[in-house]
């Protein structure tokens, strides 16, 4: 009779881990968000009186922490209005300038106690004809810890998020001011 009682138990809680690891597994963490790459601080940035548009490739959406194309085109979008780096954004018919953003690595680096995400970027103003103002390809770290997010599978998103954050912000403090249109 007790190893009936332990069979159930240990059923019961083979259930429950296995609920749990399916959860995970279905996506059940939140994905990146702009609102969270969207940097807060930023240095000097140029003023520029230009329309601009903004386009981004190289992303995934094969997981959770993956970095979207259109997740860091809305963080750099919001970016860009914040600081009035241009004059507003616009499609591409209509700007003066277009702004290219493609994603080319995205690691992680996993410790004992901290995830650290590396995140790689290329940079290019254009003008309409396609000629380049200018281009940058810049690496950036996001880090996070145990004490700073407890949920081990929320680790990789949150340090994406803080490096990808990072590189908008390397971007926009290194973007040229423009002559007038």
């Amino acid at each position: 009779m007790a190893n009936k009682g332990f069979a159930n138990r240990a059923r019961h809680a083979f259930l429950r881990v296995s609920l749990v690891l399916t959860a995970l597994a279905a996506g059940c963490v939140y994905p990146t968000s702009s609102t969270n790459i969207t940097p807060a601080g930023v240095g000097t940035v140029a003023h520029n009186p230009h329309a601009v548009s903004i386009e981004v490739s190289g992303g995934s959406s094969a997981s959770a922490w993956s970095i979207q194309d259109t997740v860091l085109r809305n963080a750099a979008a919001q970016a860009v209005s914040r600081l009035q780096v241009f004059k507003h954004i616009t499609g591409p018919d209509t700007a003066d300038v277009l702004m290219r953003a493609q994603i080319l690595g995205h690691d992680f680096k996993e410790g004992p106690y901290t995830t650290t995400a590396i995140v790689t970027v290329r940079w290019a103003l254009l003008r309409p004809d396609g000629s380049v103002i200018w281009d940058d390809t810049l690496e950036s770290r996001g880090a996070t810890n145990m004490s700073e997010t407890p949920t081990p599978v929320k680790r990789p998103i949150v340090a994406s998020e803080r490096a990808a954050g990072a590189n908008i912000r390397m971007a926009l403090e290194r973007i040229p001011e423009l002559s007038p249109p």
